[in-house]
């Protein structure tokens, strides 16, 4: 972990207004698996901080394209992609990326979860189909569809069970949904849903959703919510489990294998 002062002047680099910001506090903090390239921990005059599992990258203070083009030349990541997100159109670290992502779009954070009115009732039902509603635990986690890049972002099965907060729906012993948030960044945690191709459309993935909100605000979190803005089945469930505030923001991505070297 940076030191608690280095990691103050750095921290101050980012901007407050940066797209999924929490997940670089939770770099700067130890609790999220990533890299922190800077030209100087005590004084930097720039900082880039890459969560490592989906490979976000944050920029801050003022780099110039060839800092950032060597800075990142030997960074690897659990995706193969570096994902650079925009705080508004005149954003200057548009200005020091390659002219060649393979992928640009649009994305929405989501904030400021406001318990829907139907949620105590909503919360009291069964599981539906049958299925079984279990915490999701170390046991658990290598049996989800993102063991691999949650233990990578984690460090580890058994840091998910301390850092982590999930619920779960099984089918047998199958796992066929599941609603995970973390790690917990200054009270923050971000959450994410996923359902087997074989069980979509019946509403599980907002049954597992709800579920894992509601345990992590009652262990003194909150949560927040990021996502494809075309991803149509996770802004749906965003705003059905009640998230309030919505937040677009343009983004790029680039392959680690096509990243400029040398």
């Amino acid at each position: 972990m940076v030191q608690s002062s280095d990691r103050q002047a750095i921290e101050a680099l980012i901007p407050a207004d940066a797209p999924t910001r929490p997940r670089a506090l939770a770099v700067l903090d130890g609790v999220l698996t990533g890299r922190i390239l800077t030209d100087g921990t005590a004084r930097p005059g720039w900082a880039l901080i890459v969560e490592t599992a989906d490979g976000t990258v944050f920029c801050g203070g003022d780099p110039s394209a060839d800092a950032v083009r060597l800075a990142l030349a030997s960074v690897t990541t659990e995706s193969g992609d570096l994902i650079f997100g925009f705080n508004g159109p005149d954003d200057p670290v548009r200005q020091v990326l390659p002219s060649n992502p393979y992928y640009e779009g649009r994305a929405i954070d989501f904030t400021d979860r406001v318990a829907p009115a139907d949620e105590a009732e909503f919360l009291a039902r069964d599981a539906p189909d049958g299925l079984r509603l279990v915490e999701l635990d170390a046991g658990l986690l290598p049996r989800t569809e993102w063991a691999d890049d949650t233990i990578h972002a984690f460090g580890s099965a058994e840091a998910w069970s301390e850092r982590g907060i999930g619920r779960c729906l099984l089918d047998g012993d199958e796992v066929v949904a599941q609603g995970m948030a973390g790690p917990r960044a200054r009270a923050l945690l971000e959450m994410g849903v996923w359902t087997r191709p074989s069980h979509r459309r019946r509403g599980l993935g907002i049954f597992v959703s709800l579920h894992a909100a509601v345990a992590c605000e009652a262990r003194g979190g909150a949560v927040w919510w990021n996502t494809n803005a075309d991803n149509a089945g996770s802004v749906g469930i965003a705003r059905r489990i009640g998230f309030s505030t919505e937040r677009r923001y343009d983004l790029v991505a680039y392959r680690t294998s096509d990243w400029p070297r040398g």
